[in-house]
């Protein structure tokens, strides 16, 4: 039901956010499709996705007067998990598998507040498996290790599997 004026050529999203108007976003880059919205009426430039009803804010620009749709966007949850499995992918990135203690919502684009026990939580999106249909139960994350980071340098150290961690998303 909110209104705001936006000049053609305007990024969708720039224009709601500069009028206040607050739409979900993330990556600013058409990849991770937070900003998905559903075009109702007008006409945009760019920004298309696989379903011709939604565009991506950050990258359609105004054409004409519109209607979109914003979708809501899930309550912040947290949950309790444990590492479930630690796989070296790469020299300097890991695999780490999260266990969660009840299942998880996962929405493209989504990141997750990880916090292992005794570690400062980070940020990090979850990785979608090439094998799917995947355990629901479990949340991957590929993580690159840093030399000197308080976090990433314990992976497979002080972080093992049966390492209790808490997921904020």
């Amino acid at each position: 039901g909110d209104t705001f004026s936006a000049y053609r050529g305007d990024l969708l999203l720039d224009a709601a956010l500069l009028n206040g108007i607050d739409i979900p976003h993330d990556c600013r880059s058409g990849h991770c499709g937070t900003c998905r919205v559903r075009l109702l009426d007008g006409r945009v430039f760019g920004g298309q996705t696989e379903d011709p009803e939604f565009v991506r804010a950050c990258q359609c620009r105004v054409v004409s007067g519109l209607r979109v749709a914003v979708e809501d966007v899930p309550e912040i949850v947290t949950v309790s998990g444990v590492v479930a499995d630690l796989t070296s992918l790469a020299p300097d990135v890991c695999e780490v598998c999260v266990e969660a203690a009840e299942p998880i919502e996962y929405v493209p684009g989504q990141y997750y507040n990880v916090q292992f026990r005794g570690f400062p939580a980070r940020c990090f999106s979850p990785t979608a498996p090439l094998d799917w249909p995947s355990d629901e139960g479990v949340m991957r994350f590929h993580i690159r290790r840093l030399r000197n980071g308080r976090v990433s340098s314990a992976l497979g150290e002080r972080i093992r599997t049966g390492h209790r961690v808490t997921l904020d998303g």
